[in-house]
C-alpha cells in the first residue's frame, strides 16, 4: 500500500480514456486531468488504477503514441497499478454482495466496477476520480458518482477528477 505522504488519487479507466483520447465530452475536465498529471509528474500526487484498467484500455483500439502516453503514465515509479489479488477479489465480492442484498439499491456494480472499487479502498485513497454516472452506456449501469461517502464503499469520496491547482488557460 502506499504511504500516505502525497495525495492518493484512483483513477477509474474512464479518466485515462478522456484524456488520452482528449474526448470532446470531457473537455471540461481535461484541463483538470492535466493539472494532476503535471502535479503527479512534480511527484506532489500518487496515481493508482488497477491492471483492469489496461486491460479496458487495450480494448478501446489505442494507437502507439497513446500506448506510449498511458506506459509513461503508468510507469513512474511513485505510480501504483495494483494487481486483481486476493484481498482485491474479497473487498470487490462483499461490495457486490452488500449492494446486491439491499433492497433500497436498484444496481449493485458489475464486476470491473467492484475491483476498481475495491483496490482504491485498499489503496487508501483520498479519491476515485470517475465519470461513471452509470448513464454513459445503453444499458443502465451501477452510477459510481452518486455513490460517494457510501457506507458500502468505506466513505470513499468519488467525483470528477478535479485539481486544487488547475491553471486556467
Amino acid at each position: 500500500m502506499a504511504k500516505k505522504t502525497e495525495k492518493i488519487i484512483y483513477w477509474d479507466t474512464c479518466v485515462f480514456l478522456a484524456w488520452i483520447k482528449q474526448e470532446e465530452n470531457k473537455r471540461d475536465y481535461l484541463g483538470d486531468i492535466e493539472q494532476l498529471l503535471r502535479d503527479n509528474r512534480a511527484g506532489n500526487l500518487i496515481l493508482v488504477t488497477s491492471q483492469i484498467t489496461r486491460v479496458e484500455l487495450w480494448r478501446t483500439n489505442l494507437d502507439e503514441a497513446q500506448c506510449k502516453l498511458l506506459d509513461e503514465a503508468l510507469g513512474r515509479s511513485w505510480n501504483i497499478v495494483y494487481d486483481v489479488d486476493g484481498p482485491v477479489a474479497r473487498k470487490a465480492h462483499d461490495i457486490q454482495t452488500k449492494f446486491a442484498g439491499d433492497p433500497d439499491e436498484e444496481k449493485f456494480p458489475e464486476t470491473p466496477d467492484a475491483l476498481h472499487i475495491a483496490t482504491a479502498i485498499l489503496a487508501r485513497a483520498d479519491e476515485f476520480h470517475t465519470f461513471d454516472d452509470g448513464k454513459n452506456n445503453k444499458k443502465a449501469k451501477f452510477p459510481i458518482l452518486s455513490k460517494t461517502a457510501h457506507a458500502y464503499l468505506d466513505r470513499l469520496t468519488i467525483c470528477k477528477p478535479r485539481s486544487e491547482n488547475r491553471q486556467l488557460l
